[in-house]
């Protein structure tokens, strides 16, 4: 069970439910949902999502996901520049909503199971339980997956 379908999350469900597990990921939020986050990345951040999802550069740029890159950076306090660089290599900019859509479908596609909007309100992780906002207890177990009740 995983509690947080952002990309972290839909990772964690994607690689779980790829080897074979039963997973369930919660969320508070409906996707695609906005998230204020700037939404950057770095080419660290890329070659893993290249490893873990076989996803190339191409594809995400392809589907609107990644839309900028830059090695120039810049730091600002107020009206007064601190600093100005540039790096050998690039950051990435992403737009949230279709990035953190991208790897939650990718993890139901590998076969976990999401329930959006509804929030965990008590967790007993010694017991596995999870209660949320609906009323509902889901408890995982490591034989027959997961129940809820």
């Amino acid at each position: 069970m995983i509690i947080g379908a952002g990309p972290a999350g839909s990772t964690a469900g994607y690689v779980l439910a790829r080897n074979g597990l039963s997973v369930l990921i919660l969320d508070k939020a409906q996707f695609p949902r906005r998230k204020i986050c700037g939404g950057l990345i770095t080419w660290k951040t890329l070659r893993v999502i290249n490893e873990i999802f076989d996803v190339s550069d191409s594809l995400l740029r392809d589907r609107g996901i990644l839309f900028h890159e830059t090695r120039k950076y810049s730091l600002h306090n107020r009206n007064r520049l601190l600093l100005s660089e540039r790096q050998r290599d690039p950051f990435y900019f992403v737009d949230r909503e279709s990035y953190d859509q991208f790897w939650l479908d990718c993890a139901i596609a590998a076969g976990a199971n999401v329930i959006q909007a509804e929030r965990a309100t008590r967790v007993e992780p010694d017991a596995g339980l999870v209660q949320t906002t609906g009323g509902r207890t889901y408890k995982g177990t490591r034989s027959s997956g997961l129940t809820a009740y």
